[in-house]
């Protein structure tokens, strides 16, 4: 099975829920796990925001899904060069948890540098 989806993201707030939504709605659409798809929304979440607070707001972030060979791949791109980094937040601190969530719900996760920014993304295996 392989499939493929993309969507591009406007760079603001509101792409944080519109992020979401697509993402539950094609996963939904492929028949993936409820546990997946609610993991893969709570991580594009934090991709999209921290991309909405730190990338230039002129380009859209692209949203790319695939499901190849049992391993679903969500990258998202934007117009920062700047990686994130791990932050260890305290319980007054409204953000930081970015990198805790990806280690947690994910089985893979980086950075690919491209030209005029970067694409996070990151794996969760169907299939163990």
């Amino acid at each position: 099975m392989s499939l493929r989806a993309h969507l591009d993201l406007l760079p603001e707030p509101a792409s944080a829920g519109a992020g979401r939504r697509a993402v539950a709605e094609v996963l939904t659409d492929w028949g993936l796990p409820q546990e997946t798809v609610s993991d893969a929304m709570l991580v594009v979440s934090e991709l999209v925001t921290n991309a909405v607070l730190h990338a230039p707001a002129t380009d859209p972030l692209g949203l790319d899904l695939s499901v190849v060979e049992g391993v679903l791949r969500v990258a998202l791109s934007d117009a920062s060069a700047r990686h994130p980094r791990r932050r260890t937040p305290t319980g007054q601190d409204e953000g930081g948890r970015g990198i805790g969530i990806l280690d947690a719900l994910a089985s893979r996760w980086g950075v690919n540098d491209l030209s005029g920014g970067k694409s996070m993304w990151f794996e969760i295996d169907l299939v163990s």
